[in-house]
């Protein structure tokens, strides 16, 4: 009974957190059925923006842990675009065109794919 404590508390703080830095986001956590095998039950999260198309879902063993995930996601991408937009270069688009009429890549959008996972 004290561990449903725990997750209980930690699922509370996460919602916390994700209201606190995501406040224009909604949210869905889905908690799957345990499997037939007897594994355990697994969570999902997922974050929007209303008019976003789709959204990723991140999967964990607590709902907790899984909207940490997403929150983590979000905010990933809220610095990613916030560091691109503020490019002189190419103003945020990633890419250019050379007085040459070459296309280039910039130095962030290639700096963000070497270090991408």
């Amino acid at each position: 009974m004290q561990e449903s404590a725990y997750e209980a508390a930690d699922l509370t703080r996460a919602l916390e957190l994700f209201r606190e830095n995501l406040p224009e986001y909604g949210f869905k956590l889905v908690m799957s059925p345990p499997l037939n095998s007897g594994g355990p039950s697994q969570a999902f999260a997922a974050a929007w923006r209303r008019g976003t198309a789709q959204a990723v879902s991140f999967r964990a063993a607590t709902p907790a842990q899984a909207l940490l995930r997403a929150l983590k996601s979000e905010l990933a991408k809220r610095r990613e675009t916030s560091a691109s937009a503020s490019c002189h270069r190419c103003l945020g688009v990633g890419r250019l065109v050379t007085k040459a009429g070459t296309v280039e890549i910039c130095r962030h959008a290639a700096q963000a794919d070497i270090t991408a996972p």
